[in-house]
């Protein structure tokens, strides 16, 4: 119990800079948002994270192709339109870690 009213500290094990410094976990994961933004239900937002950097226009290029890719061998559907942004850092999630945000709208499937 937390019975003298303190904050609650949470502490990651590993910490970030120990991931940071890490030679054998990816450093970029490209996967769905946890807590997307309040848009039309047939859009989808996904995160591209980044560890140790900042995330490079080459690199949201490469997941958008991954992403159809993913998206082909699972028979989600086309993709119709795909958009990202980056939110600058005082708007940042978690500023320490670099992501991109990528919006998907798939072809309605018959």
């Amino acid at each position: 119990s937390n019975s003298d009213k303190s904050p609650l500290v949470w502490e990651a094990h590993p910490s970030l800079l120990q991931l940071s410094n890490s030679k054998t976990l990816p450093k970029m994961i490209l996967c769905p948002n946890d807590f997307p933004y309040n848009f039309d239900k047939s859009i989808e937002h996904w995160c591209l994270w980044k560890l140790g950097g900042s995330v490079t226009v080459d690199e949201i290029e490469a997941a958008k192709l991954e992403f159809c890719e993913i998206s082909r061998v699972l028979g989600l559907g086309d993709i119709k339109d795909l958009l990202y942004w980056m939110n600058p850092e005082h708007l940042r999630s978690i500023p320490e870690i670099d992501h991109a945000h990528i919006l998907c709208i798939r072809e309605k499937m018959i």
